[in-house]
């Protein structure tokens, strides 16, 4: 019986707490259970010309665009009670996007205006994506480096040609229509990957528990291909090919599809 008593005392301290601190959002929120939030949009020019982009998605859509410019051009949005923080230094601008500040109900739906990053045309950027939540898209080009790290959220591309591309996805997606690369370097959790078209010449695939899906442009055989599968499938096995391509599997508990000559 003491124990139960217990119980339901600690059990009221922390619904007492929960309480008070819905209380403490609700004031310092204006008393709105509702989730309109009035947004503006400003604009960020960079004041140098610029080789690379940290971009941090946390709420709302992202997208890129190339334009007859020479200085990378950022319109997003911004309200009361969120953050967003744009910075310039040594050829680099990081955008780090919307953050509802703490008192900010993170269960209300918000209709976020999209965040569009123009980029001038003839620079081979080195895109670097972290997303917590949201969507993101790239739009087709060339690009040095493209990198994405996804704790949720999705990410979306058209025809990309990099030097390397990076996939890493705890509870994510992403979709690339085409990719072209020297190295293809893709880590799964629990999420998904799909590339329509993959061309690479070195592919790693880490797979935990998600699901990767790409189709080569090279032939089956000229790739040598390793596979590791434990509690997983794969419909390729190991071979040795008849060029220097290499693709490299290891899949704990997921699935891998690939497909060749398309």
């Amino acid at each position: 019986m003491k124990g139960i008593v217990k119980g339901l005392i600690a059990g009221g301290i922390i619904i007492g707490i929960g309480i008070a601190v819905l209380l403490i959002g609700l004031s310092l929120n204006d008393w709105k259970f509702t989730g309109n939030v009035k947004f503006e949009m400003q604009t960020f020019t960079a004041e140098n010309e610029n080789t690379a982009m940290d971009i941090k998605v946390r709420t709302g859509s992202v997208k890129t665009e190339f334009y007859d410019g020479d200085r990378i051009v950022i319109e997003y949005p911004v309200a009361k009670n969120f953050t967003t923080n744009v910075t310039e230094r040594n050829g680099k601008v990081t955008f780090d996007g919307l953050r509802r500040k703490w008192y900010v109900a993170f269960w209300l739906s918000i209709d976020v205006p999209d965040t569009v990053i123009k980029l001038p045309r003839g620079i081979a950027y080195d895109m670097n994506f972290d997303m917590n939540a949201g969507s993101a898209s790239l739009c087709d080009g060339e690009y040095g480096s493209v990198s994405v790290d996804i704790d949720a959220g999705s990410f979306r591309c058209g025809n990309i040609v990099c030097t390397t591309l990076k996939c890493d996805i705890d509870a994510g997606s992403i979709k690339a229509a085409s990719a072209e690369c020297q190295t293809f370097n893709c880590t799964v959790d629990a999420g998904n990957v799909e590339i329509g078209k993959l061309t690479c010449n070195d592919a790693f695939i880490d797979i935990d528990a998600g699901f990767m899906k790409a189709s080569f442009t090279g032939a089956q055989e000229e790739y040598n291909i390793y596979t590791k599968v434990d509690a997983g499938k794969c419909n390729v096995s190991s071979q040795n090919g008849n060029t220097d391509k290499k693709i490299n599997i290891d899949v704990d508990a997921g699935k891998v599809e690939l497909y060749f000559g398309i």
